[in-house]
């Protein structure tokens, strides 16, 4: 699947999951990337960042999360970008900064993801006004056509 990738592009992917799951995340964002890239770049402002993550996103599960992680969708396109970016060379960290700094975060992408996940506080709030999965995604697509 990243055959494209340079080695130190898969290095910054594999380090972005061992952000995500320290952090107990069940899922890669794209805060999860930028902390990857930081690690790999020497880690100059990671523990800010970390705790930035934890703010905006808050803790995940007690404790290291187990097993595979999802991409949300704004990494999905990051990569993507990043791909498109790269043309025939491969993707490399440089490539996916500039994917992840150069796309405006659509939070509508987001909302899906953590309304997507039936156990997170997103899924729960919404499931208590009778909102279900589909009805926001029609409600996101809408909100983008304007």
């Amino acid at each position: 699947m990243y055959e494209d990738f340079s080695d130190e592009a898969r290095e910054v992917l594999v380090l972005a999951g061992d952000e995500a799951r320290n952090l107990g995340h069940d899922h890669i964002g794209r805060e999860h990337l930028l902390l990857g890239l930081l690690r790999r770049r020497g880690g100059h402002g990671l523990a800010e960042a970390r705790q930035h993550a934890l703010r905006e996103f808050g803790p995940g599960r007690d404790g290291r999360t187990l097993g595979e992680l999802m991409l949300t969708t704004a990494v999905k396109q990051a990569l993507t970008d990043a791909r498109s970016a790269a043309g025939t060379a491969p993707v490399n960290p440089d490539h996916l900064m500039a994917a992840v700094r150069g796309r405006a975060l659509d939070d509508g992408d987001e909302l899906l993801d953590l309304a997507s996940d039936p156990d997170s506080v997103t899924a729960q709030a919404l499931a208590t006004l009778d909102i279900g999965l589909e009805q926001l995604r029609g409600a996101v697509q809408a909100v983008r056509r304007v």
